[in-house]
């Protein structure tokens, strides 16, 4: 499988050994990383600040980055009607008539490692596909790999 390599413009504002450690973090493909520590090493105050916070500051952007990259795969896998369905507090609503306790057992999704499926019925308007959407993204929000599948 071939990658396409962001490549690294120098930055004439570091030294040689900077811009050199800088296209090493993006050839070991840690550009979020690499953008933190540019970040750090052109902001002027960093230096007042521990080691372990600034060095927490550069791991945590890069983690952030590959979780946001990870999830926007696991979204276009999963082919959802509704990619922006949310389990808010709409699902508190008298009028809907639904069974919170269960919806938020399924939020969990533990019913997913039993292995089980999901099968929601009910009449048209209900909310059936808003749901089933919700609870993909909450699957997917752990890192679960969901398709979902109109029968």
């Amino acid at each position: 499988m071939a990658y396409r390599l962001k490549d690294y413009l120098y930055n004439d504002k570091l030294t040689k050994e900077q811009n050199i450690l800088m296209d090493r973090l993006y050839k070991l493909r840690m550009s979020g990383m690499a953008e933190a520590f540019e970040k750090q090493l052109l902001e002027p105050n960093t230096g007042l600040e521990p080691f372990e916070v600034r060095f927490a500051a550069i791991v945590n952007q890069e983690w952030d980055q590959r979780e946001s990259k990870k999830f926007k795969r696991l979204m276009k896998k999963a082919t959802l009607k509704y990619p922006a369905a949310d389990l808010d507090s709409s699902i508190y609503d008298p009028e809907r008539q639904l069974n919170t306790h269960v919806i938020e057992l399924l939020a969990k999704c533990d019913w997913i490692d039993e292995p089980n499926n999901l099968l929601m019925t009910g009449g048209a308007g209900a909310g059936k596909t808003h749901i089933a959407c919700a609870l993909c993204i909450t699957a997917m929000h752990q890192n679960r790999t969901v398709k979902y599948i109109r029968a």
